[in-house]
């Protein structure tokens, strides 16, 4: 089943480069090739490969036409990787293999790099084409979503909330609660807009919903584990930087051994909250298997 995912997950990040090369702009001055430099340097694009196979489990016709919706959404999660890279946040120099956006240009620039991206990933939503099939009222209730878990209710409310406690030592209720929002909150936009967008009904929605948090809880305690035992030319990023920064984390309350049952045992309860799917949802419930077993 995982390799069924990668190769779901290969097919669609082909279709998002595509689409983020045709939705950015030409790199004709300092800041719209620190744009590209950002967004194209890799990643695994697992937010818009989420929001496709979402869609693909609600039965929406027609699915391509969204596909700079899904782009948007890799907008917003690079934007938020730029802003936590610099050094007022958590201070890392690289990113995806290669020096952070501050890095190669500078921290002005990267501020406004990640200010652009925002932007310009709600722009490019709202300029997508509705008819008898997308409705302007659910494409404006999927935006909705997506602003409400980007921002302070969500992943920007999360990260606030990390930053609080930077240093100290806190619970794992507490821990969770932080993960929801800065980790888990932006799969749920993925997922919950896409959701809207193919007219999921209220069970629908509220099993994807279940299963948002529990995914991106299996992810982000995964990526505790890869902060200890991760490999950087694989991961993209220095590793032992919790560590450094005292942060709290699963394996830092619970052991690495016990933080991996944790991982397990989330994306197991995922994977359950899509029993009112059939097949359609498949890969839905091969990604989360593959969230905890990744190496980068």
């Amino acid at each position: 089943m995982k390799d069924t995912w990668q190769q779901y997950l290969s097919g669609c990040a082909e279709q998002i480069e595509t689409v983020l090369d045709q939705l950015l702009p030409q790199p004709d001055n300092q800041l719209h090739s620190a744009m590209r430099y950002s967004i194209m340097g890799g990643g695994k694009r697992l937010r818009p490969a989420l929001f496709m196979a979402t869609l693909d489990a609600c039965g929406m016709v027609n699915k391509m036409r969204l596909l700079p919706f899904a782009a948007a959404l890799e907008m917003i999660h690079t934007y938020s990787l730029i802003h936590d890279d610099l050094p007022a946040m958590d201070d890392d120099d690289y990113r995806r293999g290669r020096p952070s956006c501050h890095k190669a240009y500078n921290e002005a620039v990267a501020i406004l790099v990640g200010d652009a991206l925002l932007n310009e990933a709600f722009c490019q939503m709202l300029a997508i084409r509705t008819d008898t099939v997308l409705s302007a009222e659910n494409l404006v209730a999927a935006v909705k979503e997506v602003a409400v878990a980007a921002g302070i209710k969500g992943m920007i409310g999360g990260q606030a909330a990390d930053i609080a406690v930077a240093g100290q030592r806190v619970s794992l209720e507490h821990l969770r609660k932080i993960y929801l929002g800065k980790t888990a909150a932006l799969f749920h936009a993925a997922i919950i807009s896409a959701a809207i967008l193919a007219k999921a009904n209220q069970q629908q929605i509220a099993a994807l919903s279940a299963y948002t948090g529990r995914l991106g809880l299996a992810f982000q305690i995964a990526d505790d584990i890869l902060d200890v035992n991760g490999d950087q030319q694989q991961t993209g990023k220095p590793v032992g930087s919790d560590a450094k920064n005292a942060q709290s984390t699963y394996v830092s309350i619970l052991g690495i051994d016990a933080a991996q049952e944790a991982a397990k045992t989330m994306a197991e309860q995922a994977v359950a909250e899509l029993a009112v799917f059939g097949d359609e949802a498949s890969m839905l419930r091969s990604a989360a298997k593959f969230f905890v077993e990744r190496n980068c």
